[in-house]
C-alpha cells in the first residue's frame, strides 16, 4: 500500500512530463515526412514543417494587417528620436567641417563636370530665350542706353572724355594719310569736274567773258591742285589740317545732342543701339566660349569651400524637419503601397529552413514550452495522487 502512494504519483508525473515533452517535439520533429514503402508513416513530418507555409501566410497576413501597417510605419519613420537623428547627422557630420559643392554632388552623382555641363548649356539656352522673347528686358536695355545717351546732353558726354581724346590723337596720329585722302578726293574725276567749273563760273563773273577765254580752268585746276600737294607734303602744314579738324571735331562734341538730331531722329537711334546691343549680347550668348566660361564658373564655385556658420545650423535643423516631415507624408505613402509587408514575412519564413524556424520559435518561447513541459509533470503528478483515493 505504501508503494502504491508513491509510485502512483510518479507515474503520473512521468506520463505527463513525456506526453507534452513528446507534443512539443512532434510540432517541429521529424523535419521531413518519412515512408515505409510507400506508405508514409504518421505525424511525419512535425505540424510546423508540415504547415509551415500556411503559418508563413497567416503570420504574414497578421503582421502586415495588424502590426506593421503604414500607420504604424509612417508613425515610427517621424518619430522625433528619428528626426532629432537626421539632423544630427547632417548638421554635425556633414556640415560640421568645410565641404564644396563638388563634394556633396559625387555623392550622388559619378561625373560632376558633365553635370556642370549640361547646367551651363540650359543656362545659356534660357537666356537665349529671355533675351530673344522679353520685352520687358529689351524696355530695361533701351532706358538704360537712354539714360546714358540723354537728349540734353553733349556729345563728348555721352562718348567721354577719355574716347573724345582718343579720336583726336587718332586724327593727329594719322595726318600723313589725312593729307593724302585730301589729295586723292582732289584728283576724283566728279570733284575734278565741279572744280573745274566752278573755277570757270568765277572767271566769267570775275574777269568777264572774254578774259575767261584766255585762263584755261583746266591748267588752273591742276596749277591748285599742285600747290595744295606741295603743301600737304609739308608736315606743319598737314599739323595745321588736321587742328583744324579737330577744332571742327571739339565743336560738334560740344554740342547738345538735341542740337544735332531731331526728336524722332533720336528715338530712332536709340532704338537702333538697342537692336545692336541686344543682337552683340544674343550673339556673344549663344557662343560656344561663353558655354565654356559659364562651366568653368560653375565647376570653380562647385569646388570652393563652404563653412556653414554657427547662427544657420538651427535654422537649417528647422528646414530639415519640415521637409523630412513633408516627405513623410507626402511621398512615404507612395513608397509604402510599393512594399506588401504580408508578402515580405510570408516570403521571408518561407526561405528560413525547418531548423531555423525551430530556432526562431525556440528562441522566443523556450522559457514557456519548458514550463508546458514540467506543468504536465505536476499534472500528471496530481492526476496519480487523486487516483490513490478512488
Amino acid at each position: 500500500m505504501d508503494l502504491q502512494i508513491l509510485i502512483a504519483p510518479v507515474v503520473g508525473g512521468v506520463i505527463g512530463y513525456t506526453t507534452n515533452w513528446l507534443a512539443i517535439k512532434m510540432l517541429f520533429k521529424p523535419h521531413k515526412a518519412y515512408h515505409i514503402g510507400k506508405l508514409k508513416i504518421p505525424f511525419t513530418p512535425g505540424l510546423i514543417p508540415r504547415e509551415r507555409n500556411r503559418i508563413a501566410k497567416s503570420l504574414g497576413t497578421t503582421v502586415g494587417e495588424n502590426l506593421l501597417t503604414d500607420d504604424v510605419i509612417l508613425k515610427e519613420l517621424t518619430n522625433e528620436k528619428i528626426i532629432d537623428s537626421l539632423k544630427e547627422y547632417v548638421v554635425d557630420e556633414l556640415l560640421s567641417n568645410e565641404f564644396s559643392i563638388n563634394e556633396l554632388i559625387t555623392n550622388v552623382y559619378d561625373n560632376p563636370k558633365k553635370l556642370y555641363k549640361i547646367i551651363s548649356n540650359f543656362i545659356c539656352n534660357k537666356l537665349t530665350d529671355v533675351l530673344e522673347t522679353n520685352m520687358q528686358l529689351k524696355g530695361v536695355i533701351s532706358s538704360k542706353i537712354a539714360g546714358t545717351i540723354a537728349y540734353d546732353s553733349s556729345i563728348i558726354k555721352v562718348i567721354g572724355d577719355k574716347n573724345a581724346s582718343y579720336i583726336t590723337n587718332m586724327v593727329m596720329t594719322n595726318k600723313l594719310e589725312i593729307a593724302n585722302g585730301i589729295c586723292l578726293f582732289l584728283e576724283e574725276e566728279e570733284t575734278a569736274t565741279k572744280l573745274k567749273s566752278i573755277i570757270s563760273n568765277i572767271l566769267s563773273e570775275k574777269l568777264g567773258p572774254m578774259a575767261s577765254m584766255f585762263v584755261e580752268p583746266n591748267s588752273l585746276y591742276e596749277s591748285i591742285l599742285d600747290f595744295v600737294r606741295t603743301k600737304l607734303e609739308q608736315e606743319e602744314n598737314q599739323e595745321e589740317v588736321v587742328n583744324q579738324i579737330n577744332n571742327i571735331i571739339n565743336k560738334l562734341m560740344n554740342k547738345q545732342m538735341d542740337d544735332i538730331f531731331e526728336s524722332d531722329q533720336y528715338v530712332s537711334i536709340i532704338e537702333g543701339l538697342t537692336i545692336a546691343v541686344e543682337e552683340q549680347i544674343i550673339g556673344f550668348v549663344k557662343e560656344d566660349s561663353f558655354e565654356l566660361m559659364i562651366e568653368s564658373m560653375i565647376s570653380n564655385l562647385a569646388d570652393s569651400k563652404l563653412l556653414v556658420p554657427e547662427h544657420m545650423k538651427d535654422s537649417i535643423k528647422d528646414n530639415i524637419e519640415r521637409m523630412y516631415i513633408k516627405f513623410a507624408t507626402t511621398r512615404l505613402p507612395i513608397f509604402l503601397e510599393h512594399i506588401n509587408v504580408s508578402d515580405i514575412v510570408e516570403n521571408e519564413i518561407n526561405h528560413f529552413s525547418v531548423k531555423q524556424v525551430e530556432d526562431l520559435i525556440f528562441g522566443i518561447v523556450d522559457k514557456e514550452l519548458k514550463a508546458i513541459t514540467w506543468l504536465g509533470a505536476l499534472l500528471g503528478i496530481v492526476m496519480g495522487t487523486i487516483t490513490i483515493f478512488f
